[in-house]
Parts: structure tokens; C-alpha cells; sequence
């Protein structure tokens, strides 16, 4: 009986112990899947196949819904290439009309400077400093340079003193 006894209780423990070990397997196999289950490899989800061409199917829908994506990235990089090229264009149109308006601005802005200037020359008057205000130095210069009609009438006068005349310009 002893032994029976003894006999009896090896073999619960021993049955316990499988039941723990049972239990211990079940839960490091639940881990593992779980662990399988969030490992990346290279970007993707790593897979089990049952069979090679399972595997090659698989990969192969994958490659085609990337393939529709590089597409679908191409051509909207196409686009936005293009709008960008028409937007650049229709900029530089604007600048180059912008320059000639401006030119052209500028051009008349020197003959009424000019055509002023001679008329203040030729009236006798001054160019006085507080009419230059807010005008920048290289400006003020101009305003206040002998236009070529001036230069012409000085060269005139001068020589006009030289000879020894006494006539005058009429001025108008």
C-alpha cells in the first residue's frame, strides 16, 4: 500500500506538472504567434504560405497594387509639373509686359523731364531745392542738369561773348 500510495502520488504530481507544463506550452505559443504576427521585415508583414505558388500570388497582387500606386504618384507628379510650367509661363509673361510698360513709362517720364526742363531754362527760372524733395540724389542730378537744349544755348552764348555780339536769343 505504501508503495501504491507513493506510486499514486508521483503520478499526480507528475500529471500537475504536465498540466502546468501543458498550460506554460500553450501560453509561449500564444506569444509566438502574437510576436509572428508584429514582426516587419523589410516594410511588410512577414507571412507563412502553404505552398510556393500561394506565395507568388500573394506577392504578386501586392506588386501590381504598388505598381497602381507609383502610376497613380507619376502622373500626378505630371500634373502638378505641368500646372507649374503653365503657372512660370503666364509669370513671365506678366514680367516681360511688365518691364516694357515700364520702359516705356520711363521713356516718356525723360522727354516731359526734358521738355520741362527746357521750358524752365528758357522762361529763366530756377529749379528750386524744395521741389526736388523725396527724390533720390541721382535724381535731383538730372533735374537739375543742363538738358542738350540748355548745353546748346550755353554753347551759343559763349560764343556769342567771344565774337563780341550783343544780340540776344529770343525767348519765347
Amino acid at each position: 500500500r505504501e508503495e501504491r500510495d507513493e506510486l499514486r502520488a508521483r503520478l499526480e504530481n507528475e500529471a500537475t506538472a504536465r498540466a502546468d507544463m501543458e498550460t506554460q506550452r500553450a501560453t509561449l505559443q500564444k506569444k509566438l504567434e502574437e510576436m509572428e504576427g508584429k514582426m516587419v521585415i523589410g516594410g511588410s508583414e512577414l507571412e507563412r504560405y502553404a505552398s510556393l505558388e500561394e506565395e507568388v500570388g500573394a506577392k504578386t497582387k501586392k506588386l501590381q497594387q504598388l505598381y497602381r500606386k507609383y502610376r497613380d504618384a507619376k502622373k500626378s507628379f505630371s500634373e502638378l509639373t505641368d500646372d507649374f510650367n503653365t503657372r512660370r509661363s503666364g509669370l513671365m509673361q506678366n514680367i516681360s509686359q511688365l518691364e516694357t510698360e515700364l520702359s516705356d513709362k520711363e521713356q516718356t517720364i525723360a522727354r516731359i523731364r526734358s521738355i520741362l526742363t527746357e521750358d524752365v531754362f528758357r522762361l529763366g527760372l530756377d529749379i528750386p531745392d524744395d521741389s526736388t524733395k523725396g527724390y533720390t540724389l541721382e535724381v535731383k542730378a538730372l533735374l537739375k542738369a543742363p538738358s542738350p537744349y540748355q548745353q546748346l544755348h550755353q554753347k551759343n552764348r559763349s560764343s556769342e561773348k567771344k565774337i563780341g555780339s550783343t544780340a540776344r536769343p529770343l525767348v519765347a
